[in-house]
């Protein structure tokens, strides 16, 4: 993978021909938003939408990871010709993946790193030493 930048494409009129309307767009974040809120207002204590299979239903839809996978497989919608070169290493979706993947993995080796600090007790024996520690600077100029 190279980092050269990319320049804009010398006929922008055949590059519009093929992207998708407004609406279209905006429906992969959208959809996922209103059945969050959906699912909030239906976890109510007074029960605004009673309780029967169509609250099950949104309390389901409404779940954040199951609302936001409805959105990733709205969003495969959005191009106007699927192949299957989008999904390969060259393509839109998987150039994503390569920026994507050291952030997702940094990421997630500090959680687990935390975590493990946490369960481990570290934390507290190193609080608990550092405690008594006098943090005073005396500057001698």
């Amino acid at each position: 993978m190279s980092l050269e930048p990319k320049f804009a494409v010398s006929n922008p009129e055949n590059e519009l021909k093929n992207t998708p309307t407004a609406f279209k767009s905006f429906l992969p974040i959208i959809i996922p938003l209103v059945l969050i809120v959906m699912a909030s207002i239906a976890k109510y204590p007074t029960q605004p939408f009673g309780n029967n299979l169509f609250t099950d239903i949104i309390l389901f839809l409404g779940s954040p990871v199951i609302a936001l996978l409805l959105g990733t497989f709205l969003s495969f919608t959005l191009p106007a010709k699927y192949d299957k070169k989008l999904l390969s290493s060259s393509g839109w979706i998987g150039e994503a993946i390569l920026i994507a993947a050291p952030v997702i993995l940094i990421t997630g080796a500090g959680g687990v790193f935390g975590k493990m600090l946490q369960n481990s007790g570290i934390g507290d024996l190193v609080s608990s030493s550092l405690s008594g520690a006098s943090w005073e600077y005396s500057y001698h100029f």
